[in-house]
């Protein structure tokens, strides 16, 4: 019984050690060289007594990439339900950080802002991340504003097209992440990070889980009388 106990003790430590490990609801970095396009997911569940979900997602375009500029198409979605008009959690306010970092932004041509998100910043606070390279809101600034002046629920969406100035290098990289978001409404003010499509777990935490799994397997081997 002492072995059985150590070994399931072992075990416990490891498993703790490996979900302690793992990075939870944050997008893993998004290197970008060339044109690409990659999803972002936010959602929080149960955000009131009534059991309400807040769920957005952001599809990212890159349609070119040179040493100074990246020229980035950017999609977003409030999937949160309105449950017919009665529950209100709008999207205010979006935001990412680049290495090397961003130092110019331009909506470029006519039609290339959003009708929601019209406003952008450079190196701004937002709410919950402190320092942001690059904020789009819709309210009063990137901290919020009025609810009615966000991207409503329900599957509405807004497209913004953005011309990035930075030192992307003579083999041209950017790295984007903490892909920010901010809902306000009926349920309370809501800062969120994403979690991007195609993420893997972080090869320590495969390790963990690995001798998590060995050290289970010992545990149930039957013992030789």
């Amino acid at each position: 019984m002492i072995k059985q106990a150590s070994s399931w003790a072992a075990t416990a430590i490891v498993l703790a050690l490996t979900l302690g490990g793992a990075k939870r609801g944050e997008a893993a970095p998004i290197t970008i060289s060339g044109p690409t396009s990659f999803t972002i997911n936010w959602s929080m569940p149960d955000v009131d007594v009534d059991g309400h979900d807040l769920l957005a997602s952001g599809l990212f375009t890159v349609n070119g990439l040179s040493s100074s500029e990246l020229d980035l198409t950017v999609q977003l979605t409030n999937d949160t339900t309105t449950d017919g008009d009665t529950f209100k959690e709008n999207v205010l306010s979006v935001g990412w950080n680049a290495s090397p970092e961003i130092t110019s932004l331009s909506t470029g041509a006519s039609g290339f802002a959003g009708s929601v998100f019209t406003d952008f910043t450079l190196n701004t606070n937002f709410p919950s991340f402190q320092g942001i390279n690059l904020c789009a809101w819709a309210g009063n600034n990137c901290a919020g504003g009025p609810v009615n002046d966000g991207l409503f629920g329900d599957g509405s969406s807004d497209t913004f097209r953005l011309l990035l100035g930075g030192d992307f290098g003579d083999t041209p990289s950017v790295t984007l992440d903490t892909f920010a978001i901010k809902f306000q409404g009926d349920a309370g003010s809501f800062q969120l990070e994403g979690n991007g499509n195609g993420q893997v777990p972080e090869p320590t935490s495969l390790l963990l889980l690995g001798v998590a799994l060995a050290l289970s397997a010992h545990t149930f081997r039957p013992w030789a009388r």
